[in-house]
């Protein structure tokens, strides 16, 4: 059964703030050295440190975790 969809704006599905606050990530991630076409348009929740881009559909692909409030501290790129 799939779980409804919620309106956060947050893209990871064990993200529990119902209302993040999301920031850019880019200069974080470039002074940490993380490369790609992708980081410059790179947004990161304030809650779970999920790092994300959008697509042209305007949908979001989750490209890793950055500083989470409730776990470790850096870059942890996704396994995806």
């Amino acid at each position: 059964m799939r779980r409804p969809r919620r309106s956060s704006p947050c893209p990871a599905p064990d993200c529990r703030a119902a209302s993040p606050h999301q920031h850019s990530a880019t200069d974080r991630l470039k002074a940490l050295g993380v490369t790609g076409d992708w980081v410059s348009g790179a947004e990161r929740c304030m809650y779970c440190g999920c790092v994300y881009v959008r697509t042209e559909m305007d949908s979001k692909i989750i490209k890793g975790w950055l500083d989470a409030a409730m776990g470790p501290q850096g870059w942890h790129e996704s396994g995806r």
